[in-house]
């Protein structure tokens, strides 16, 4: 059975264990740990942050440059596997800041014009880590893999043989760490009594709590039960997670929330602002105990941390709630693709102040896991232009929030349910990929418009659903001066 399943990777998702309060001496020792590994994750990313680690194990970069004569190691006051466990962590933060770099250009390649034997020759030297005598790939790699850098001071990882869980007759959980002292162990007592197993991570908190990150089986974690047998396509939104291709709107109260949050916070940091320019005038005069007060009683943080982390945890469950039900009737799920940041479409402070709290990064998570969970595929499409044609009209309309406007014929749409409508048909455009420039796809539609005849641009030839009706242009005039 072993021989079996040998080399078959086992998909892990991430989990978070909180703590009951720990004893202020047990919280003081984990945060002097904690504090002792932080120059050891800075000096990892100033060795090893660019070239210096690439053709080279973890081992061997411990074991030769760490633990040799003149290595780091003699000088760090920490048990032996503490401080290899950060080493470890770090060198795969550099290669998953390395690997971001090379996707990033791969994707760059492709929105060049370049022939499709020279690109896939550059894309194997990318994998191969072979990009230095190329000097394309060489001056890309340069602009987008930036030598990272870290700051954080309230990190231990660990692995199995570090801690010890144990069940104690009180039905309390207690998670047993290594500590400075040797032969003894850290109590730390956690809600709950969660599944923790394999390499961990301690995240602390302030106020005596810490967070335990733990990884689990996916299969054991995760909703696994099958996809739906359809094409279906989805426009991503902020007022509502995704509108599919039949009309059908889901994850509804995103945009209440995102919206509720984002003027909450900004009445927050006005005061705050206030606030803080109250005691540095205080510093400045020489009112120091004033100074201490304020900052002491009304510019902290943790009540604020705790909001948006709650905040973050129902915006979650809501986007994976719409993608399930999208997943629910799709066997391939057509959705834009908007990874790249959308400038030169500025608008007013207010809106442009709700839509920096847009949540597209957390909403293509969602459709990446669900989908290959549930057994579908997913298709990434170009974005350009789906929210303002219209196929029985040969021009561009006009946006107007939720609604799409055509002059000619007076014809008002449903933004959304066009966008859904254009992106299940350019799954199939053979002009249009998806890393096609913006400026080309407009150029193209343009030549579309031009080779459809008179007939074809009435608005009954819609599909029922995308209409909402016609409007008078005195009344349109009026709306425009409101």
């Amino acid at each position: 059975m072993a021989r079996k399943n040998k080399g078959k990777r086992v998909r892990t998702v991430g989990r978070i264990a909180p703590s009951l309060i720990i004893r202020n001496r047990s919280y003081k020792e984990l945060a002097e740990i904690a504090a002792r590994l932080a120059p050891i994750r800075t000096e990892v990313w100033r060795r090893y942050g660019s070239r210096a680690a690439l053709g080279r194990s973890h081992e061997d970069i411990r074991d030769q440059d760490w633990m040799g004569e003149d290595g780091f190691a003699s000088s760090i006051d920490l048990p032996a596997r503490v401080w290899k466990a950060t080493v470890d962590d770090v060198l795969g933060d550099i290669k998953a800041n390395r690997e971001a770099a090379k996707q990033s250009v791969i994707e760059n390649l492709y929105r060049r014009d370049l022939e499709e034997s020279d690109r896939d020759e550059k894309v194997a030297l990318l994998r191969h880590n072979e990009w230095f005598g190329d000097n394309l790939l060489r001056r890309l790699m340069r602009i987008k893999w930036r030598r990272g850098k870290t700051s954080v001071d309230n990190h231990i990882v660990l692995d199995c043989q570090s801690y010890t869980i144990e069940k104690r007759p009180d039905g309390k959980t207690w998670l047993e760490v290594t500590s400075l002292t040797p032969r003894e162990r850290i109590s730390i007592p956690l809600k709950g009594n969660p599944p923790i197993s394999g390499t961990i991570r301690l995240i602390l908190r302030g106020d005596n709590h810490l967070d335990v990150h733990y990884a689990m089986p996916e299969i054991e974690a995760c909703v696994t039960r099958p996809c739906g047998l359809r094409v279906v396509a989805a426009d991503k939104g902020y007022t509502e997670v995704f509108t599919d291709s039949d009309g059908d709107r889901h994850g509804e109260k995103l945009g209440k929330m995102l919206t509720t949050m984002t003027d909450k916070n900004n009445i927050r940091y006005i005061g705050r602002q206030t606030l803080s320019a109250i005691a540095d005038k205080h510093l400045a005069t020489g009112h120091y105990r004033k100074y201490e007060r304020i900052v002491a009683n009304n510019l902290g943080k943790q009540k604020l941390v705790r909001q948006k982390k709650v905040h973050r945890a129902k915006v979650r469950t809501e986007v994976f709630t719409a993608t399930h039900a999208v997943i629910d009737k799709a066997s391939v799920f057509v959705v834009e693709d908007l990874s790249k940041p959308i400038n030169r479409y500025d608008r007013y402070k207010k809106k442009n102040r709700r839509l920096s709290g847009w949540v597209k990064g957390i909403i293509q998570e969602a459709v990446v896991s669900v989908s290959r969970r549930r057994g579908a595929s997913v298709d990434c499409v170009n974005a350009a232009y789906t929210s303002q044609v219209v196929r029985c009209h040969p021009s561009f309309g006009t946006r107007d929030n939720g609604k799409l406007h055509y002059t000619k014929c007076r014809a008002v749409y449903d933004v959304d349910a066009v966008a859904a409508e254009n992106i299940l048909e350019r799954r199939s455009d053979t002009e249009i990929g998806r890393y096609t420039n913006y400026k080309k796809v407009r150029a193209i539609l343009e030549e579309r418009f031009r080779t459809v005849s008179p007939s074809d641009t009435t608005a009954e030839t819609a599909r029922p659903g995308l209409q909402l009706g016609f409007e008078t242009t005195r009344r349109r005039q009026r709306r425009a001066k409101k």
